[in-house]
């Protein structure tokens, strides 16, 4: 199809409207890659699913369409060897109940719209994925129980914790009377007390830092230093602990990588479909009819960008090929012209159009739009030429 043809009718303007409705990534791209089709059956399945899919709105439902939140930047990382964290999990187990409940929702609809719900059957549960997600991460971070040497790495380390802070305890109250203030600080990582200046030497320990004054100075006890050096020993167990199930579910997921994608392009072509369905209820669109014997009927179509247009009903194909359209200046010749060429456009796109019942498109092999110049077709087109002299389509 000419490029410069569809800038000029508005069809760029109508893909950025439909883009508006898509809630995911691969919802989006599906919009931008849009093009009119010029094969017949396409067309017919594309407007089709469309209509099935304004239906089921129209109906109330609410149709658990997964967002794909997280899931690009996933992707995109797959097989480089990076290691996800906690957050990157949570999004592919939100994203695996997502796909659940889309495939369930659409099991349901088999029946009032067959042609949309058979793409869920090929939707992948990955249960064995999900669930271990779900055992191994709670609320973002990683579970205790997730496996038998991190659950003992987090109780050595929290008696550890527990020892330190009553050890801190028995230093604070027996220095009491040399502290500027009551007040445990950290330093470096590090556990001090912030002690007067001119008694720091009383409290055997490292002095880390001091107060922009001078007059405190921040020490860490010698009997701290022992025990917050046990502490980072025993972080250090639990982080190789964690890091081990983070790398294990990695794997899995490495290993679901092509049902993922599968997934991903299933959720973004219904993502894309319901797109079609919403954007036509804002104009009032439905199904309009196809043939390809060259004929044209378009009943009280509309202009999807311009509001409280009069309806255009013009046809041709049946007796005659062509059709002028002629009047005075400013008199609606290139509204009319414009309205036929971008709704061709949109329903060889397999976009519902907003016109009347009984409307009926041919499939043309290109639709050109040439404002005040000449233009000689070759095969079956749709030409919108516009000048002094009249429109001709």
């Amino acid at each position: 199809m000419d490029a410069q043809s569809q800038i000029t009718l508005q069809y760029e303007e109508i893909k950025q409207e439909l883009g508006r409705h898509a809630v995911s990534y691969e919802g989006k791209k599906r919009v931008i890659g849009l093009e009119p089709m010029t094969c017949l059956p396409a067309i017919h399945r594309a407007l089709d699913e469309a209509a099935d899919a304004k239906e089921l709105l129209e109906r109330g439902a609410s149709v658990p369409v997964p967002s794909l939140e997280g899931m690009e930047w996933m992707m995109s990382l797959l097989g480089t060897g990076y290691l996800y964290n906690e957050k990157d999990f949570m999004a592919v187990s939100a994203f695996l109940h997502s796909c659940g409940q889309l495939r369930k929702y659409m099991q349901a609809k088999e029946q009032s719209a067959p042609r949309i719900a058979s793409y869920a059957a090929s939707l992948v549960e990955l249960r064995e994925l999900r669930e271990e997600i779900e055992r191994c991460i709670r609320l973002g971070t990683i579970d205790d129980h997730a496996s038998k040497g991190l659950e003992r790495a987090r109780k050595r380390l929290s008696a550890a914790r527990e020892r330190l802070q009553r050890k801190i305890e028995a230093v604070m109250s027996r220095h009491k009377g040399i502290l500027q203030e009551n007040l445990v600080s950290m330093r470096g990582g590090r556990y001090v007390i912030p002690v007067k200046r001119e008694y720091h030497k009383q409290v055997k320990g490292t002095v880390l830092d001091q107060s922009t004054s001078g007059q405190t100075v921040f020490v860490e006890p010698y009997e701290l230093a022992s025990l917050q050096e046990e502490l980072e020993l025993l972080a250090a167990d639990e982080s190789r602990e964690e890091i081990q199930i983070l790398s294990m579910l990695t794997g899995l997921l490495e290993r679901e990588q092509p049902a993922l994608r599968l997934n991903i392009e299933i959720a973004g072509n219904y993502d894309f479909i319901f797109a079609k369905a919403k954007y036509a209820r804002t104009l009032g669109a439905r199904k309009a009819a196809l043939n390809d014997c060259g004929y044209l009927r378009m009943n009280g179509g509309r202009h999807p960008r311009l509001e409280g247009m009069v309806p255009i009903s013009l046809e041709f194909g049946k007796g005659y090929r062509s059709l002028i359209v002629t009047g005075p200046n400013t008199g609606g010749k290139t509204v009319v012209l414009k309205t036929l060429g971008l709704l061709t456009l949109m329903a060889q796109s397999g976009l519902l159009v907003p016109v009347e019942e009984d409307s009926e498109f041919p499939v043309f092999t290109d639709v050109i739009c040439v404002i005040g110049g000449r233009y000689r077709p070759r095969g079956r087109v749709c030409v919108v030429h516009c000048n002094s002299g009249g429109i001709e389509p």
